[in-house]
C-alpha cells in the first residue's frame, strides 16, 4: 500500500467542518424498516431473539408464528417451521443463533429444546424435558459449542452437537439471600470474543436481577439492573443490553451509558451485523429495525490517509473524505490472488490483479460505500480500455481517530461479509482527527 500525502488541516477547512456539524452526536439512524403483523413471509407475530449469518441474512425467531425467517435487508423473507413437536417444528420459538457454518439454532421453548436447522427447515433436535425448563436463549461460542439460557432451571448449560452437556449455575432456592453459582430465571445469553458467557437473571419481586459474566466455569455479578432482559456483545465486544430503562451499552467492568434508541422494549432481540449495525425486534409492533449506532469520533478530513490491516500489509486501502459534500472515496489494489512462481513474469494487469473503487454517504463515524471493480486495462496504454462494472459494498467505520474496520459484501472475489480491522499505515493525522472532534 502506498501512503497518501494529504493535508487537510486549512483554517477554512476547520471552520467547514463546523458548520457541517463536527461537533454534534446524532441519535441512531434507521438504515432498514420492514415487517408488521401477520403471517405472509416478511410479516412477524411478536418477534423474538434474531441473528446474523456469514451472507448478513437476519434470521428471525417469529415466535407466535411458530416459525423462523431467514431476512434479506430489504424484507424480502423465506420461513420455515410451523406449529408441533417434530423435527422441524416448533412451540413459541424464543431465540435464535447462527454457528460457524450458517447452523441455525434455536430455543425451541415449550418444546423444551434446542434445534439445529440449515436455512431450509432441515433440523434435528436435542433436550427435551428432563434436560432444559422453556429455554428462552441460545449463543455460540468460537468453538460451535451451544451456550442455552435453561430458563426455569436457573442455569446455563454449555453444549455439543450431539447434546451432550455441560452445567454451569443452579436455580436459587431462596431468592433473599443468594449463593454463589445460583441463579434467577435465565433470561438471555451471550458470549463474547474471548468466550466468556454473559448471562441476565431475573427472579422476580426485589430479588436480585443482574448482568453475570462467566468464564470458565466462575462467574461473577457484573452489575445489578431494574429489569435485565436481552443482552448481546458488538463487533468491538462492547455489551449491550435492554433493561427497564432502554437500551446500555456496557464495558466489562459493568460501566454503562445509554443509547438513545426507540422502541426497544422488554422481550426485543438484539444482534450485530457485520458492519456493526444493530438489528431489533420489536415485539409489539412485529417488525424489524436495523440502525447505525454512532460512536464517539466524528470521520473529518484528517480520516484522508492509507489504512491497512497488519496481518496483510502487502495490500491496504487509501481513503479520501470529502466532509463538505458528505462523501467518502476508497480505492484498494490487490495483487495476484497466489504467490506466483519465481519463474514466471509479472504480468501487470493480469486476472489475478483486482483494482476496487468505491463511492458513498459519510455518516458521523460511518460510510457505506458502492464498490467497482476495474479490470482489463494496462498500465499506460489505451487499448485495452478499463470496465468498471457493480461489485457489492463496503461499510467503512471508526471507532476512533487510529483503528476501525472495512466489511465488505463482494462476492466476485469471494470476500462476502469479510470484516477487517484496520489501522492507519502513519500516525500523523492522528493530532488533527482528535482537534476537529
Amino acid at each position: 500500500t502506498t501512503e497518501v500525502d494529504v493535508n487537510p488541516g486549512s483554517e477554512g477547512l476547520r471552520v467547514d467542518l463546523l458548520l457541517a456539524g463536527a461537533g454534534e452526536s446524532p441519535s441512531p439512524a434507521v438504515v432498514a424498516d420492514f415487517g408488521g403483523p401477520g403471517t405472509a413471509e416478511g410479516r412477524f407475530d411478536t418477534p423474538g431473539g434474531v441473528a446474523v449469518d456469514s451472507q448478513g441474512r437476519i434470521v428471525v425467531a417469529d415466535t407466535l408464528n411458530n416459525r423462523i425467517q431467514v431476512c434479506g435487508r430489504s424484507g424480502s423473507c423465506q420461513s420455515f417451521g410451523g406449529a408441533g413437536a417434530e423435527p422441524g417444528q416448533f412451540c413459541n420459538p424464543a431465540d435464535v443463533a447462527v454457528d460457524s457454518r450458517d447452523r441455525i439454532l434455536v430455543a425451541d421453548s415449550c418444546n423444551h429444546r434446542i434445534q439445529v436447522c440449515d436455512d431450509t427447515g432441515a433440523c434435528t433436535a436435542f433436550g427435551g424435558p428432563t434436560q432444559f425448563n422453556q429455554p428462552a436463549s441460545v449463543a455460540v461460542d468460537s468453538h460451535d459449542r451451544v451456550v442455552v439460557g435453561d430458563t426455569f432451571n436457573g442455569r446455563v448449560q454449555i453444549c455439543d452437537r450431539q447434546g451432550g452437556c455441560d452445567s454451569l449455575g443452579t436455580l436459587v432456592l431462596d431468592p433473599a439471600h443468594f449463593q454463589v453459582g445460583e441463579f434467577g430465571y435465565i433470561q438471555s445469553v451471550a458470549v463474547d470474543e474471548q468466550d466468556r458467557i454473559l448471562l441476565t437473571e431475573d427472579i422476580g419481586g426485589d430479588s436480585r436481577k443482574g448482568l453475570h459474566t462467566c468464564y470458565h466455569g466462575d462467574c461473577s455479578l457484573t452489575r445489578e439492573f431494574g429489569l435485565p432482559r436481552t443482552v448481546a456483545v458488538d463487533r468491538f465486544n462492547r455489551i449491550h443490553i435492554v433493561d427497564d430503562g432502554g437500551l446500555q451499552r456496557c464495558d466489562h467492568a459493568g460501566r454503562c451509558t445509554p443509547v438513545t434508541l426507540s422502541p426497544v422494549r422488554t422481550g426485543s432481540g438484539l444482534a450485530f451485523t457485520h458492519g456493526n449495525e444493530l438489528v431489533v425486534s420489536d415485539p409489539l409492533e412485529s417488525r424489524l429495525r436495523i440502525y447505525a449506532l454512532p460512536s464517539a469520533v466524528l470521520v473529518n478530513a484528517a480520516f484522508n490517509d492509507a489504512w491497512f490491516r497488519p496481518s496483510t500489509a502487502g495490500q491496504g486501502l487509501f481513503v479520501n473524505v470529502f466532509p463538505l459534500i458528505g462523501k467518502v472515496f476508497m480505492g484498494w489494489f490487490t495483487f495476484d490472488l497466489q504467490v506466483p512462481d519465481p519463474g514466471v513474469p509479472v504480468v501487470f494487469g493480469g486476472a489475478g490483479q483486482r483494482w476496487l473503487t468505491a463511492l458513498g454517504d459519510l455518516r458521523h463515524n460511518r460510510a457505506e460505500l458502492s464498490v467497482e471493480l476495474t479490470s482489463g486495462g494496462v498500465l499506460d496504454a489505451a487499448e485495452p480500455s478499463p470496465v468498471q462494472s457493480p461489485s457489492g459494498r463496503v461499510i467503512l467505520q471508526f471507532d476512533n481517530c487510529s483503528s476501525g474496520t472495512a466489511s465488505f459484501e463482494i462476492p466476485d472475489i469471494d470476500a462476502w461479509l469479510k470484516v477487517i480491522p484496520i489501522q492507519r499505515v502513519a500516525e500523523d493525522n492522528v493530532a488533527l482527527c482528535e482537534a476537529l472532534q
